[in-house]
């Protein structure tokens, strides 16, 4: 199963790979960025969830994941994060170890119009994850998502993280669930 949030963008290459899609459109109701259609399919299916889900952007390919390591990955049955390393990196700000993307945890990203939360280590204290000092995440949170990660944590714990970013289109909280998808589902 693939659950693909869609905004304008070119979502006819999903069918080289599967028909086992739902797409999210943000052309009419855009709110939460992806992560709000992530965790409302979730929290509508997490009982009949498929095996492994396939969580992506229809504009994923090149902007988050080259098209040759995401055939490389595209049929994993583990947790993988979809990520390729073309982000510039300082190796202060932020730097790639391991595969994965790290970023300095400083909430630069709260200026965009956060509603009940001032920093990431509020979302995180929430939420019972780690306050690292660097945040290891998929740029664009695109990940492969086993079943067993997902039911980690509860339906209402993902129906929680939905209720943080449906208070608009951009939400700071989205950006602290990218940064936090790595830890909630490995």
């Amino acid at each position: 199963m693939w659950v693909m949030n869609d905004y304008h963008n070119n979502k006819e290459w999903v069918k080289e790979y599967t028909d086992n899609v739902v797409f999210y459109d943000k052309k009419d109701k855009n709110v939460g960025a992806n992560i709000y259609d992530y965790m409302s399919f979730i929290v509508d299916n997490y009982d009949n969830l498929s095996d492994v889900t396939l969580f992506g952007k229809t504009n994923m390919l090149e902007r988050h994941i080259t098209k040759e390591e995401f055939d490389k990955v595209v049929n994993n049955k583990t947790f993988t994060p979809l990520l390729t390393q073309h982000h510039k990196t300082d190796g202060v700000i932020n730097y790639y170890e391991d595969g994965l993307y790290y970023e300095r945890n400083d909430s630069w990203y709260f200026h965009h119009y956060d509603k009940d939360f001032s920093n990431y280590g509020e979302v995180a204290k929430e939420l019972g994850l780690p306050n690292q000092k660097y945040l290891g995440f998929a740029p664009g949170a695109c990940y492969i998502v086993p079943r067993a990660n997902i039911h980690k944590h509860s339906k209402e714990y993902y129906a929680k993280i939905k209720e943080m970013v449906s208070h608009s289109e951009n939400p700071a909280e989205a950006h602290a669930i990218e940064r936090s998808l790595y830890n909630i589902w490995r």
